[in-house]
């Protein structure tokens, strides 16, 4: 090939990357302004978070910061209904905290996400990616923890680390925080991929790959479609959803350990990665634990594939058992505490505050409640 033709081909490789550059710099921003609730799933996740519609402009400024998963993200009944309507509409927490304080709020929240996920690995990748805009630290940070599956994951992300031969016991704090620390790279590195719209798009789609290869939850017997699952709302036995999440139900007391061994040392990285900032720990009841349970037993949602039936009394007993485990582990980590069960319980008497249709999260109803609970009880948002 001859020199000219090299060199014309060189020209306009470099008219190429300096007209993309120029549309990253310049264009993207101005689109994100623009983005629905259509357009969420396509963007890379650290973009969400520009075009997310709980705040004032495109860069949050003296934000609030919620981490955690589905609940975090605004996953629900709520949320599908606008997903139908299009356009940019309110349908998780996020938005209610923004409307009744006037503030910036954004969330960092994601489906399936457990403790590693939600409080280390996302943290560190989207706030790498959120430089790029002038993103500064946020002002105060919400940490989601929902009993319903939160255990059950932590459990199945470090079982990995498991030994042939090893028991969960044997993971203890200093293999914890070594296995937290090792993912600090990969993860900034991710970060940087996702400060740009293009390269975001094709890691977000090999990140929305890889969890769909992780394990999901498990099909039981078959002996649970025998059982009708009844709550009493509003003085009427009501039918409920099969198989709803409950309180990590089917975790062993070795595995239940485990599992707030992880919460509490991703925790402490999450307190490290926001030195100074004011934080509180927000807990989420399943919702099997927000209704009053009617009958001998009741079916759960599984995830390591043992039996989906137990005594309507452990929904009850296991949720007191995390919740006084948590509030612990946060008053140890110095950081707030904000339980809004009991309110959630009281609300669910009246009147379902999940579903119908995705019966393991919020509605609106269940969504308000919450973040009118966050406002009276939270140390971190300002009033």
């Amino acid at each position: 090939m001859k020199r000219s033709s090299w060199r014309k081909i060189r020209l306009r490789l470099a008219a190429l990357l300096l007209g993309y550059l120029l549309a990253e710099l310049l264009l993207v921003p101005v689109l994100l302004r623009f983005a629905t609730i259509r357009h969420l799933v396509f963007l890379p996740r650290s973009l969400t978070v520009l075009a997310q519609s709980s705040k004032g402009g495109i860069v949050p400024r003296d934000y609030t910061l919620i981490l955690g998963d589905s609940y975090a993200e605004g996953q629900g009944d709520w949320a599908d209904a606008g997903l139908a309507r299009g356009g940019r509409p309110d349908y998780g927490s996020a938005h209610v905290l923004h409307e009744r304080t006037g503030e910036d709020v954004i969330t960092f929240g994601a489906g399936g996400a457990n403790s590693v996920r939600a409080l280390v690995k996302t943290p560190l990748r989207r706030r790498n990616a959120l430089r790029r805009f002038l993103v500064g630290e946020p002002a105060r940070v919400l940490v989601f923890f929902y009993e319903g599956n939160d255990l059950d994951d932590n459990v199945l992300e470090l079982r990995r680390e498991l030994a042939p031969g090893e028991g969960p016991e044997a993971l203890d704090v200093a293999r914890i925080d070594a296995y937290l620390a090792g993912l600090a790279p990969r993860q900034r590195l991710g970060g940087w991929l996702d400060a740009f719209c293009l390269p975001g798009v094709v890691a977000n789609a090999i990140e929305v790959a890889a969890e769909g290869r992780e394990t999901a939850a498990e099909e039981g017997t078959g002996a649970e479609d025998l059982v009708v699952d009844v709550a009493r709302i509003a003085g009427r036995e009501t039918p409920l959803a099969r198989r709803m999440n409950g309180p990590s139900l089917e975790l062993t007391p070795a595995e239940l350990e485990l599992g707030l061994r992880v919460f509490e040392r991703s925790l402490a990285f999450c307190r490290g990665l926001y030195p100074g900032v004011e934080l509180d720990v927000v807990y989420l009841p399943s919702p099997l634990a927000c209704y009053d349970l009617v009958g001998p037993t009741v079916s759960v949602r599984t995830y390591l594939g043992r039996s989906p039936l137990v005594p309507v009394e452990r929904v009850q007993e296991r949720s007191r058992e995390i919740r006084a485990r948590v509030r612990a582990l946060a008053a140890a980590a110095g950081v707030g505490f904000v339980d809004p069960t009991e309110s959630l319980q009281a609300r669910a008497r009246e009147t379902p505050i999940h579903g119908p249709l995705d019966c393991n999260h919020f509605n609106e109803q269940g969504y308000r409640q919450l973040a009118e609970e966050i406002l009276g009880a939270s140390t971190a948002i300002r009033r």
